[in-house]
């Protein structure tokens, strides 16, 4: 039992040496300078915000400070697309200020009141599960009957009127000043970061072909899978964009799930306890290396390029190897069709 706990912390603790040379002189880790995403991210919120409190001071609307609540809200960057947060949330407002003023309507009293609100109340996490839109259709009408019972001064019709304006305004803000201004919104750069994560696949493939230290082989798996992974979140995000983003981003799922199967498979003979050619290996590398270098930022596919996967992978003995030329050549007929999108086109 000790033999086998001491193997475990040492495969726990393999890396410490490479994480202390990663941290500074008083063994904090040194933090990391914030990307041009991140940057873009915080100028549209600072500007959206700024406009935002403009409005409060300068337009006549009751509530205001609702306006810079909705801009807060709907421009929170992991929750994907800010233009379709802003008009589901519109419409939800909406739908939630009328529910609200028609049930005032019929209900009175706090005791009805409050009865409905655990009706509503109920089906809000459904809501949140469903969309954007449900969970503005039914947040709206309980913060409506909540203030109008904290403060019944003011009519739920009052009530639902400001809420409308500052939420339409809020939205507007961001839709203009968030958005439209901004054409790396219009049309994002998918294939700057599939390019990144085919790269850092590339390199990975070639590291486990060299036969380097497992230290080298764990850390390049885990910044090919890291890539991955922002470009799979990046992709999400702009599902529901409207076109011509949100078309190139669904054209792109299968290349980014291809790219994901081929990371497997070198991961899978990488760990395997039969060792694998590292000539096949190599052959995948320099493959995935050509193709990386085919999809280019500006045009967003691989244009006359046609790489294939290695001439003797379908041959080889090794399952494993097969496999792998099989996911690369799938994933390589993907980006010589011509690619997953074509902005030069339009």
């Amino acid at each position: 039992m000790l033999i086998r706990l001491c193997m475990l912390e040492s495969a726990m603790w393999a890396d410490l040496p490479q994480i202390r040379e990663d941290r500074g002189p008083g063994g904090r880790s040194r933090p990391a300078l914030p990307g041009p995403a991140l940057l873009t991210s915080a100028t549209q919120l600072a500007l959206c915000t700024g406009v935002a409190y403009a409005a409060l001071f300068y337009l006549p609307v009751p509530r205001g400070y609702w306006i810079a609540l909705t801009v807060a809200l709907v421009m929170k960057p992991d929750l994907g697309s800010v233009f379709s947060r802003a008009v589901l949330r519109s419409v939800g407002t909406v739908a939630g200020a009328a529910i609200a003023v028609l049930v005032g309507l019929v209900i009175d009293g706090p005791a009805a009141t409050a009865v409905v609100i655990g009706i509503v109340a109920a089906f809000l996490p459904w809501g949140m599960a469903r969309s954007y839109l449900w969970q503005a259709i039914f947040m709206v009408p309980l913060i409506m009957w909540l203030i109008n019972l904290v403060a019944p001064a003011e009519s739920l019709r009052t009530l639902s009127e400001a809420r409308l304006s500052t939420t339409i305004i809020g939205g507007l803000i961001v839709i203009i000043f968030g958005y439209l201004i901004w054409p790396s919104m219009r049309r994002p750069q998918i294939a700057r970061e599939f390019n990144r994560a085919l790269t850092a696949l590339a390199s990975y493939a070639k590291v486990v072909a060299d036969g380097a230290a497992p230290a080298q082989v764990t850390a390049s798996r885990r910044d090919t899978y890291r890539k991955l992974a922002d470009t799979r979140v990046h992709l999400q995000r702009n599902l529901s964009e409207p076109p011509p983003a949100g078309a190139d981003a669904w054209s792109w799922i299968p290349v980014v799930a291809g790219a994901e199967r081929v990371a497997d498979r070198i991961t899978a003979a990488s760990a395997s306890r039969t060792p694998t050619s590292g000539d096949d290996i190599a052959a995948v590398a320099a493959t995935l290396e050509t193709l990386s270098h085919g999809v280019t930022p500006a045009s967003g596919h691989l244009g006359q390029r046609t790489p294939t996967p290695p001439s003797h992978g379908g041959q080889a003995a090794d399952p494993s190897v097969r496999e792998m030329a099989d996911e690369l050549a799938h994933l390589g007929s993907m980006l010589t069709r011509g690619g997953p999108s074509q902005p030069e086109a339009r």
